[in-house]
């Protein structure tokens, strides 16, 4: 076998890889379900083993906004502005930011790509008192527009992630079958006084996307 291999391509079977480098089925059995364990190939009764595409990975518990993550990894994010406006946020949402009874949101949708393939749907909810106005650029990095124009930085903040399924709205934008596994993020950023800046919603394509936590004992 010369040449690479594209996510997609299916692999040789077990007992052509056996023949080909000269060692057992057991043996290759072993070393494909090895690359199945990370993520590498993907095995399909009755169809057989096919190069996974490669995860886009965020390790934790590093705080970046997306855009900035991606980067870091010399990957190019774009984004595609779904809609911004001023609301009344959810209850729940409400109690999260610490709104005043008569303080509204900033609401910002957003699809956001990683080498021209939809990764990730964001809905992030600002806080009425930052003042942040309709009409700036919310294609780039959230958190740098905060602390550029509106002196807001982010200091900490808590993940929630979920699995779960995409529906008939998330499949379309994401390119997904309906049914697909998604992970649901739900994260809330402070500043270094501890108040709530932002509360986000973000459903990640469960094919594409991983969290990476590293430990220590």
């Amino acid at each position: 076998m010369s040449g690479g291999v594209r996510p997609g391509n299916s692999l040789p079977t077990e007992k052509e890889l056996g023949g080909l480098y000269q060692v057992s089925r057991t043996t290759v059995r072993q070393a494909i379900d090895g690359l199945a364990l990370k993520g590498l190939v993907i095995k399909r009764q009755g169809k057989g083993t096919f190069v996974a595409q490669r995860k886009v990975h965020e390790e934790l518990p590093k705080l970046r906004s997306f855009t900035e993550e991606m980067r870091a990894r010399g990957l190019t994010p774009t984004t595609r502005v779904l809609s911004v406006k001023h609301i009344r946020p959810p209850e729940h949402i409400s109690k999260l930011l610490e709104l005043q009874d008569d303080e509204g949101a900033l609401q910002v949708r957003r699809l956001r790509f990683v080498e021209n393939t939809p990764i990730l749907i964001t809905t992030s909810y600002l806080p009425g008192r930052l003042h942040v106005s309709l009409t700036e650029d919310f294609s780039d990095s959230l958190y740098a527009l905060l602390e550029r124009r509106y002196n807001v930085k982010i200091q900490s903040g808590e993940n929630i992630i979920e699995a779960t399924v995409a529906g008939e709205a998330e499949a379309s934008l994401l390119k997904v079958r309906r049914g697909s596994p998604l992970l649901a993020i739900r994260r809330l950023a402070l500043d270094p006084d501890g108040r709530p800046v932002e509360y986000v919603e973000g459903f990640y394509r469960g094919d594409r996307y991983q969290y990476v936590v590293k430990l220590a004992r």
